[in-house]
């Protein structure tokens, strides 16, 4: 058995391990959304995959990105999808965590992992990688409604592009028909663009989670009046990683993050580590 770069040739055979061994329950076309985006044309390569004698029998999908930030092109990475199939463990020891390091080597490419289990936290710092946030903020209405006229909100996708700059546009663009909503936060200090997932946990509970923040000073100063602006009531939660936070905000709750979402150590800062060009938007994930 071999590690090596995964090709489109290997697509269907990465779909049939994924699907038929990972998670039976999404279909083959919800899996090809990862080895199917649009926002980059060209890519090095799909991930890795452990290949005996020409069969698929581990993978790592890999999602590529390129964005402009603080005037400079960044490359970005989103390792997911990683599995090594269980009657091959044994035999190939060691071959998954070789496709991390395989994959993650190039370290002029930012790497940034959303949904990692708990099972696998250690392998991940064993091959470099550093968690991003231990907690994050929440905003419920209550504690809002007395600051909400500090801001305004846009959510219209077309009058926000007219508004932003041209990597936010782009941004924009990129996730239009994905779970992303966009919003444009207008204050004081100027406005801040904010992509947001909307979904529904547990018992019922309505989440916002930020997916997104240009200003890492924005949640710390409005958070509370964002939650005003955008919830309804009770069983409605405004969440955000606490790196999207310059500061600790006023009037937020603290929740610990139980799985870590990690990074290797990169020159950007940290709230440039956002969860946009990944599997929670092609896989239409829940931020846990």
């Amino acid at each position: 058995m071999i590690v090596r770069p995964a090709t489109e040739n290997d697509i269907d055979g990465m779909i049939a391990l994924l699907q038929g061994h990972m998670n039976p329950t999404w279909t083959p076309e919800r899996w090809r959304r990862l080895f199917t985006y649009e926002w980059q044309a060209h890519r090095p390569d799909f991930g890795r995959v452990v290949d005996r004698d020409g069969e698929v029998v581990g993978c790592l999908a890999a999602v590529y990105s390129e964005r402009v930030i603080e005037d400079r092109l960044e490359r970005f990475c989103n390792p997911c999808a990683w599995y090594m199939r269980k009657d091959v463990r044994r035999e190939g020891a060691g071959l998954g965590l070789k496709m991390m390091q395989h994959l993650t080597a190039d370290l002029t490419r930012h790497y940034v992992i959303n949904t990692s289990s708990a099972n696998t936290t250690n392998l991940l710092r064993r091959v470099g990688f550093v968690d991003l946030d231990a907690e994050k903020y929440v905003w419920t209405r209550d504690g809002a409604a007395p600051m909400r006229r500090q801001i305004g909100v846009i959510s219209e996708p077309a009058t926000i592009e007219r508004l932003v700059d041209a990597a936010e546009r782009r941004l924009i663009k990129d996730h239009a028909g994905l779970p992303v909503n966009p919003l444009l936060v207008r204050h004081a200090d100027g406005q801040t663009l904010i992509m947001l997932a909307d979904t529904i946990k547990g018992e019922g509970e309505r989440w916002l989670d930020v997916l997104y923040a240009s200003d890492p000073l924005c949640l710390a100063h409005h958070g509370a009046a964002l939650a005003g602006d955008l919830l309804n009531g009770s069983g409605e939660f405004l969440a955000a990683d606490s790196r999207y936070c310059e500061t600790p905000p006023l009037n937020a709750g603290r929740r610990p993050i139980a799985v870590p979402h990690f990074t290797k150590k990169t020159g950007l800062d940290p709230h440039h580590l956002d969860h946009l060009y990944s599997e929670i938007q092609l896989l239409e994930l829940k931020l846990r």
